[in-house]
């Protein structure tokens, strides 16, 4: 997945002109873990709920469908709730109505979801982005209980950032989530310990772990080194997701770097009506069809030692 926000509206570069471009390019790099704003799930008013905190009021899904849609093959469809303090229609996430409206809700959009075709287990939701603190673990937790009660299939996936998870972080909050995607240069520095932290976390297979990388700008990397061996490394710990911040993120000058308004992190080189493939990007997929001859060689091996 590469936060694409191929949804409605598109987010950075990424315009209703060269979206359908910029989606076909990402799935011909075997990209299959789009991601979407918040904005792609209707959210309700506090009139729409009774006094029991059931939703009583019918939603509009059509950002949904047109979404998915735009990506009727994907593995996962990945989804950045951007909760902020934890609030949910005029409640916060320790009060009584919290738990009861957010459950509703969350049956109501997997009841879609179903409707569309979809598993709900394809759907990853990201509660906070790059968590680092007690307080936002809290709010993780809270959030992760009320949607798991609502629709126990959703796939609660967190990216924190702690450079002491062991120490510092809310272990709750992680054993609640079903994928941990830390920062792999944060991983890689970490002391044994805190790799360990994340490490335990999945080891029980109740659990996935997935890495993601979001440095810039992305044309002073080596190819090679930051978006190739990414997947090396996923395989090397066990990881089974790959993320880079951003496709869509191109600073706004797909070719002139020195009219960039923002550092630019895109792998690709878009303009507002087409999209140019880019050296980072093979190497990215090129990555990737790595990581699949590790396992087929890996399965070989054990198949072998069973022999």
């Amino acid at each position: 997945g590469l936060w694409d926000y191929t949804d409605d509206p598109p987010a950075y570069d990424i315009t209703p002109s060269n979206r359908e471009a910029a989606v076909r390019n990402m799935q011909e790099h075997f990209v299959d873990a789009p991601w979407a704003h918040r904005s792609v799930l209707p959210w309700p008013a506090e009139s729409d709920f009774d006094k029991e905190g059931r939703l009583a009021a019918s939603l509009d899904f059509s950002n949904l469908r047109r979404w998915i849609s735009r990506w009727p093959d994907a593995r996962w469809y990945c989804i950045f709730l951007a909760v902020g303090n934890g609030r949910f229609v005029g409640v916060g996430c320790t009060e009584e109505p919290f738990t009861a409206r957010v459950a509703s809700w969350a049956r109501a959009v997997a009841s879609e979801v179903r409707r569309l075709g979809k598993d709900p287990g394809q759907f990853a939701l990201l509660i906070l982005d790059e968590p680092h603190s007690r307080e936002q673990d809290r709010i993780i937790l809270h959030w992760a209980r009320a949607l798991k009660k609502g629709c126990p299939e959703f796939v609660i996936w967190e990216d924190p950032t702690y450079r002491n998870p062991h120490k510092e972080a809310l272990k709750e909050a992680y054993e609640a989530c079903d994928v941990l995607c830390p920062n792999l240069g944060i991983f890689l520095s970490g002391t044994e310990e805190a790799q360990r932290f994340y490490l335990d976390l999945v080891n029980d297979g109740k659990r996935s772990l997935w890495f993601y990388q979001c440095t810039g700008p992305a044309r002073l990397l080596d190819p090679q080194a930051y978006h190739r061996l990414q997947a090396w490394y996923c395989f090397r710990w066990g990881a089974v997701g790959s993320g880079f911040w951003a496709y869509g993120d191109a600073g706004g000058s797909a070719w002139n770097v020195y009219a960039a308004g923002r550092t630019i992190y895109s792998p690709v080189y878009l303009e507002k009506e087409s999209v140019t493939d880019g050296k980072h990007f093979e190497a990215v997929r090129e990555g990737l069809e790595d990581y699949q001859y590790l396992v087929m060689v890996k399965d070989f091996a054990d198949k072998a030692a069973d022999g």
